[in-house]
């Protein structure tokens, strides 16, 4: 009879748990896909504790209920001993809330999850089910104090357009605008009738003759050339001005250049609007090929502006406006640019070419911006500086070029590279990084005009140091010099692989055997007194929220030194693989089923806790060289080769069980209880 038990025993085992030549472990199939496949569930127990002021969750609990109670209940909840990685759902049916973590679990039903990461319980999700009736309004509360202004927000969409304004009042005239090109000469008109004649009336006595005259206004002939002018009493002879028969002459008889020479003295135009004009064709309309106009410009008192104006081929066009604040407008007048020392406005060509510098006998052609008069110190430049490049630079002339990258801190070179000596902000004031940009969700775009698009991090500007964050089209990669695209995200799939560009799974760790391992799970050199690492699997179709259902966990215990740690000695500890299960109906913590203990025996369906606990009839598994606990029997399992043809290769053999050490034993049960 106690063989037909342990052969069950064993057969049940074989179809639970089956341990792959790969290396692969199924529990509850023998076809394990992964390195472990469970085909079920995982449970885990419940604590519940009646609402009241404080509540103290236990270690390595999972799921905390509070049972309501009668009255009204701080219900600060606390958990003792949490562990890296630790789930936790808090379940509140008092009718008061429930504080944990900072956060609340409302009454009535309330649920919260949480994980403890990095030293402290962090919510992973909410709800709240059989609420209470609404109860009535409170009464307001004293207004707070204001708080801190926050930092503006993106400005919004454009608003509708609003209702027009009421008319405002006319505004003060404007200055007179640039005087009109003359009209066309009109026709001549019709010469009027000749009037009647009248009679003729009686000759006269004759006259005293009068006395000599002087010589005949600006006479062509005379030696000096002198004009007369009449002062109200006789004609003068005005030394002031001179007419040598071609050319006039004002303050000098030698008027050598020009229709009109003026020296030592002013030439003085009165009224508003009034213009010096050239004509170059030799045509007599009203339109010059180029005028200098005066015009008052209202801005203060009578000030006023001098203005430029040429024949275009098509129109008399102001060309450039000097105003009395001392702006200057080229191609503009400079209505808008009131502001603005020059101002100008392209007109022609392809490029609209505003401002033109040319070096002197190949020398540097820059515009300077100066802090102090006729000072180099803190003076800046834009402009072409050596090697033919363009930049922006301060306090050097030799070459115009910048002795520190803080003194050159923007260069354009012949090949169209732009360098930058400083950080760049776009977005950000102050920038603290070589490029920083800061803005809305859509920060930054980059796009490749091929197949792949990457950015490229390197160390100490050594390329093959580069790591490269590339899109392959479909495809995420990591790039390095030494493995390629060692890391990869399949667009479509949403697969990752290391190693592979071709994940066949979510993720996928594609090692060869020459590598030791392709996944490394806990901290090296860990210190603590307890804790595991574990990997957790949820349930499919779970009735409650996001229950675990199966774990895989690699358990801390002591292995040596008695009642350590103590003394400020920690002990030594080693590692248990503990396979848990559970369903998802009941939301416990997943309930351990298998031991593999770090000495090698095999456990399962044992809490690890206290034997006293363990079933009536419980067995382990055993190196076959160890021997059983004292109070244990020994089971021992072995091939029995006595009837089958193929007797040396041990193959196709029944098994047997006997209490013996024997060297052909495959196996060893320790046990306790009846029925073995």
């Amino acid at each position: 009879m106690k063989k037909i038990v342990l052969l069950t025993l064993i057969a049940t085992f074989a179809s639970a748990l089956s341990f792959a030549q790969t290396g692969r472990v199924g529990i509850g199939t023998s076809t394990p896909k992964t390195k472990l496949d469970v085909a079920g569930a995982i449970s885990t127990s419940e604590q519940a504790a009646p609402a009241a002021a404080a509540l103290s969750i236990n270690a390595n609990v999972s799921l905390f209920r509070i049972i309501s109670q009668v009255g009204v209940q701080a219900n600060s909840v606390s958990a003792t001993a949490p562990a890296e990685g630790q789930l936790l759902i808090i379940i509140n049916e008092d009718d008061n809330d429930a504080t944990f973590a900072s956060s609340t679990v409302k009454a009535n039903g309330g649920s919260n999850s949480y994980i403890y990461a990095n030293s402290q319980w962090r919510l992973t999700g909410t709800s709240q089910v059989n609420s209470g009736p609404q109860g009535p309004t409170g009464p307001k509360g004293d207004t707070g104090d204001n708080g801190v202004a926050g930092a503006q927000g993106i400005t919004g969409p454009k608003g509708d357009t609003g209702d027009a304004g009421a008319a405002g009042a006319q505004g003060p005239q404007g200055i007179q605008g640039v005087q009109g090109p003359s009209g066309a000469k009109g026709d001549k008109g019709d010469q009027g009738n000749i009037g009647a004649q009248g009679p003729i009336g009686p000759q006269g006595a004759q006259g005293n003759q009068g006395i000599q005259g002087v010589t005949g206004f600006l006479q062509s002939g005379t030696a000096a050339g002198q004009t007369p002018y009449w002062n109200n009493s006789n004609w003068v002879i005005d030394q002031n001005i001179y007419n040598n028969g071609g050319n006039v002459g004002i303050g000098t008889n030698n008027p050598a250049q020009g229709k009109l020479w003026v020296q030592g003295g002013d030439i003085w135009m009165t009224g508003d609007n009034r213009r010096l004009a050239f004509t170059t064709d030799n045509s007599t309309d009203n339109t010059p090929n180029a005028s200098i106009t005066a015009l008052q410009n209202g801005l203060s008192g009578s000030s006023a502006d001098i203005i430029f104006n040429t024949w275009d081929g098509s129109a008399n066009t102001e060309i450039m406006r000097l105003r009395s604040n001392g702006s200057v407008g080229i191609n503009n007048n400079l209505d808008t640019n009131t502001n603005a020392t020059l101002s100008i406005t392209p007109k022609y060509g392809n490029w609209a070419e505003g401002i033109e510098i040319n070096p002197h006998s190949g020398g540097f052609g820059a515009v300077f911006f100066r802090e102090t008069a006729n000072s180099i110190t803190n003076t800046w430049f834009l402009g072409k500086i050596n090697n033919h490049n363009f930049g922006v630079l301060r306090n050097s002339l030799t070459g115009m070029t910048g002795t520190t990258r803080a003194d050159q801190p923007f260069e354009i070179t012949t090949t169209g590279n732009s360098i930058f000596g400083g950080n760049v902000g776009i977005g950000a004031a102050t920038p603290t990084h070589r490029l920083e940009v800061y803005g809305g969700d859509n920060v930054a775009y980059f796009a490749s005009s091929g197949g792949n698009a990457y950015i490229r991090l390197a160390i100490n500007n050594d390329i093959n140091t580069r790591l490269e964050l590339a899109n392959r089209n479909g495809r995420t990669a990591l790039w390095n010099a030494n493995t390629g695209d060692a890391f990869n995200i399949i667009h479509s799939s949403g697969r990752a692989g290391i190693g592979t560009i071709d994940p066949q799974r979510k993720l996928h760790i594609n090692v060869d055997n020459s590598e030791y391992g392709g996944l490394f799970i806990g901290k090296i050199n860990d210190n603590g007194d307890a804790g595991s690492y574990r990997i957790d699997f949820p349930g499919w179709r779970d009735n409650n929220t996001n229950p675990i259902t199966a774990r895989i966990e690699a358990k801390s215990v002591w292995s040596c030194c008695g009642n350590y740690p103590s003394g400020g000695y920690p002990g030594v500890r080693g590692t248990d693989l503990v396979f848990s299960t559970n369903d998802a109906w009941n939301n416990v913590e997943p309930i351990e089923r298998l031991r593999v203990k770090q000495d090698g025996n095999l456990e399962w369906n044992y809490n690890g806790t206290d034997a006293a606990m363990l079933p009536a009839s419980y067995a382990i598994i055993i190196p076959v060289s160890a021997t059983c606990p004292t109070g244990w029997g020994q089971r021992d399992v072995k091939w029995d080769t006595a009837d089958v043809s193929n007797a040396d290769s041990g193959k196709d053999g029944k098994i047997a069980v006997d209490d013996g050490n024997s060297s052909s034993v495959k196996m060893r049960f320790c046990v306790r209880g009846t029925g073995w």
